[in-house]
């Protein structure tokens, strides 16, 4: 197939047009400003700051989280609507890992509360198990099999 002089030029202001469409669109959006990122940035960045966990457990991530948010504010007043654009999501991003990592820690502590509580009611029953034989004459109260295991239930209390 044979290309003509027109088709090639044709096809180099179709290729030019698309190139220029790109760049044109990529300069509007970083002309607009980041408004919308900035207000969910700065509403994570304030509710991971209320947990009052966060601030223990995820200190350096919250304050990565304020820095990035102050940086995305002064590139917004600045009019570098790029600069606070990217700002701007890393705070949201840092602020959600602190809260991420909060939780991350209270599941492991409650976890290990609910592993010493089973291990503490585990040694009752055994502990009940291994009672002493009743006296002469009389029938030892008889305590029920019991699954082994974690997800094993729990036998009432007499």
């Amino acid at each position: 197939m044979q290309f003509t002089s027109s088709s090639r030029l044709s096809r180099a202001a179709t290729l030019g047009a698309v190139v220029v469409t790109a760049f044109a669109l990529t300069a509007c959006a970083s002309r607009n400003a980041p408004k919308a990122e900035l207000a969910t940035a700065e509403s994570a960045v304030s509710h991971a700051s209320a947990a009052p966990t966060v601030a223990s457990v995820a200190p350096v991530e919250m304050q990565s989280a304020r820095d990035k948010l102050a940086r995305a504010q002064r590139a917004m007043a600045n009019k570098d609507y790029t600069e606070a654009r990217r700002y701007a999501e890393q705070a949201e991003v840092d602020a959600r890992l602190a809260e991420s990592k909060a939780a991350a820690t209270q599941n492991e502590q409650a976890l290990g509360e609910l592993q010493e509580s089973i291990r503490q009611l585990n040694a009752e029953i055994d502990q009940r198990n291994a009672a002493p034989a009743a006296p002469a004459g009389q029938l030892a109260p008889r305590a029920p099999a019991r699954p082994r295991g974690p997800m094993a239930p729990i036998a009432p209390r007499r």
